[in-house]
């Protein structure tokens, strides 16, 4: 049988199209498959970095960060479990703790929070506790006192002269300590969208720094 030029043609014609429809399928495929592993490697990259900076924030929770944001990075510290004083004796707090040491922790954290204040309030009001009034002695000398303010631990150090009157103070509030935390946390995330959340989350305030 002979087959003539353009019938050849149209005969190659459906098979060069499925050709090309092959070849477009792959390079397609071969496309998405890039993209997909770019995506992949972002996204382990996102995860190893949201694991340092929980890592970070956790080691350096004790010596750096305080109150609901070293909680939140699995750290469990509390004045008022670790130094307790009247009426946190009998009525001890339940120090709300998580590991991620992300935006949702904090926000965990400080709602739970929340909800032990009401406990605790309501048990103090019904046990009749108050705080214990702190005599001090005649003459001069310093002291340091401490207590767990709602971003963490506070310190106050003061020095009085013979006569009992405060010549040097010292305040060290908890925002002082959480500013470097802030600083870890924000390695490397985006400025517009993160960030200003991250600093919410960190409940932070100029005054408390610049003291």
């Amino acid at each position: 049988m002979t087959v003539t030029a353009q019938e050849a043609r149209k005969l190659a014609l459906p098979a060069l199209a499925f050709a090309l429809l092959v070849g477009a399928g792959v390079a397609l495929i071969g496309f998405v498959d890039s993209k997909l592993t770019v995506a992949q490697r972002e996204l382990a990259a996102a995860k190893a970095q949201r694991a340092e900076a929980s890592e970070r924030l956790a080691a350096r929770g004790i010596a750096v960060v305080v109150g609901p944001v070293a909680r939140a990075a699995g750290v469990g510290i509390d004045t008022r479990v670790d130094q307790p004083a009247a009426p946190y004796f009998e009525h001890p707090p339940l120090v709300a703790v998580r590991s991620s040491g992300d935006v949702l922790a904090r926000f965990q954290v400080m709602l739970a929070e929340a909800g032990e204040s009401v406990r605790l309030i309501g048990d103090l009001l019904d046990a009749g506790a108050d705080a214990e009034t702190a005599v001090v002695p005649p003459g001069g000398g310093c002291g340091l006192g401490w207590a767990e303010s709602p971003r963490g631990e506070a310190l106050a150090w003061v020095m009085l002269d013979d006569s009992g009157r405060i010549i040097r103070a010292r305040l060290r509030p908890a925002s002082a300590r959480n500013w470097r935390g802030f600083d870890d946390a924000c390695r490397s995330q985006n400025v517009f969208t993160d960030i200003p959340i991250i600093e919410a989350s960190f409940w932070l305030t100029v005054a408390g720094t610049a003291r």
